[in-house]
């Protein structure tokens, strides 16, 4: 009985996307419930995996990757990291204070054409849009970095790194 409730268990944290065969880097670690409290609580509750982890193939060649938000209890700090199959390292992407992390989540963001800030004429990182593009088309499914009720990142594969788009949602 101990062991089909422990299977039982293991497969229904596989089937959440909160189970991860990513070991994080030294000194980073899973969220706990406690740490996750706050005005978002109820809504990434319902999100799969509580919205802190995702798995797709990012670099497209055929194996699954992942990204998970950690934290590092230490600095008080948590990044969003991929495991990218061919990488020896996992891929630091972003890095914020712990008090924000309650606001922030993942979650795949399919193929597609997707409008930027700079169709409005707005980005954080290219205040005057020079650099930015109106569009992005991406081939693969990337990482949708958001904040609930809020903006949202895309993040995707270019070959060699993630570039980081703001979205205009």
């Amino acid at each position: 009985m101990i062991r089909q409730t422990a299977l039982a268990t293991i497969l229904a944290l596989g089937v959440c996307g909160i189970a991860s065969a990513q070991t994080p880097p030294p000194g980073w670690v899973r969220p706990t419930d406690a740490e996750l409290q706050g005005p978002d609580f109820k809504a990434r509750q319902a999100k799969p995996g509580k919205a802190l982890a995702v798995q797709a193939d990012f670099n497209g060649d055929g194996k699954q990757d992942s990204a998970e938000l950690l934290i590092k209890r230490g600095s008080q700090t948590f990044a969003l990291f991929a495991f990218v199959s061919g990488e020896a390292e996992p891929i630091q992407i972003v890095t914020s204070k712990l008090e924000f992390l309650e606001r922030m989540g993942v979650e795949i963001a399919p193929p597609g054409r997707y409008a930027t800030a700079c169709s409005r004429g707005l980005d954080r990182t290219d205040p005057k849009c020079e650099r930015g593009a109106k569009t992005i088309d991406t081939k693969r499914p990337s990482i949708s970095y958001f904040m609930f009720a809020g903006l949202a990142d895309n993040l995707y594969w270019n070959g060699s790194k993630f570039d980081q788009v703001w979205k205009d949602e």
